[in-house]
């Protein structure tokens, strides 16, 4: 077992431990909450970032990374894709103190019997699982030096093959992994960035992270490669782009 494998069963045993005190109303709102947020964050932050890409701030980042400004789309979704999970949580919260849920739940965590406290248990280990996943999105992005599927058969299990959820951002696991793999090979360097950079970019079009007349607009501003050099026209010679199947 990795270290990475050892972190991800702590944290699920202090979330476990966790719904063992809060008890099983409590512990299933906590989930029911999240699990809908998430399903309402991932497509509109998808949206949103189509729309944001052309007047959003790209950093052309450090490192082996550096010149791959592509990686910015990823960064940004998921930014994006959080920020909109604590707007939304906060409308909730508003809602249930409104309406005294907020009240009743805590009651019922104080009121708590030893059934209920276990049963609180049974429903944190999937309440465990959402909050994992997310952070093993933000832990898989491209910025980070190690492969967190690599080192850890956990995180590959839950970032692939949780019902549900494993398809929510499918597009940024997708994309991460590809642009991890073409930035941290062997072969690459700061020389051969661009051709690199518009393979990640050909990718992220093709599985839906981005559309393509969103990288024209890039490219156009020179964001994607940090120069003026077009790009998206040479995506369309290898490829055969079509704006029309994009929109």
């Amino acid at each position: 077992m990795s270290i990475y494998d050892g972190l991800i069963i702590l944290v699920l045993l202090l979330l476990l431990f966790l719904g063992f005190q809060k008890g099983i109303i409590k512990q299933a709102t906590d989930f029911g909450v999240l699990l809908v947020l998430m399903i309402i964050s991932s497509p509109l932050s998808k949206l949103l970032c189509n729309l944001l890409y052309p007047v959003l701030p790209f950093l052309n980042f450090s490192g082996k990374v550096k010149g791959i400004k592509s990686i910015n789309l990823i960064t940004w979704r998921l930014v994006i894709y959080f920020i909109l999970i604590a707007i939304l949580f906060f409308i909730v919260r508003r809602i249930f103190i409104k309406l005294k849920i907020s009240r009743k739940l805590k009651d019922s965590e104080v009121d708590a019997g030893m059934v209920s406290k276990l049963l609180g248990i049974v429903m944190a280990f999937p309440f465990a699982v959402l909050v994992i996943y997310n952070v093993l999105l933000v832990v898989n992005v491209p910025l980070m030096s190690f492969s967190i599927k690599e080192e850890s058969k956990v995180a590959e299990i839950v970032l692939e093959k949780t019902l549900i959820i494993s398809n929510l951002n499918e597009d940024v696991y997708l994309t991460s992994n590809y642009a991890r793999n073409q930035i941290y090979d062997g072969k690459n360097s700061e020389k051969n960035y661009k051709k690199v950079n518009m393979k990640i970019v050909n990718n992220m079009i093709n599985n839906n992270l981005v559309k393509s007349k969103v990288v024209k607009k890039l490219d156009k501003k020179g964001k994607l490669v940090g120069t003026k050099v077009t790009i998206i026209d040479e995506i369309e010679e290898d490829v055969g782009i079509d704006d029309s199947t994009n929109d």
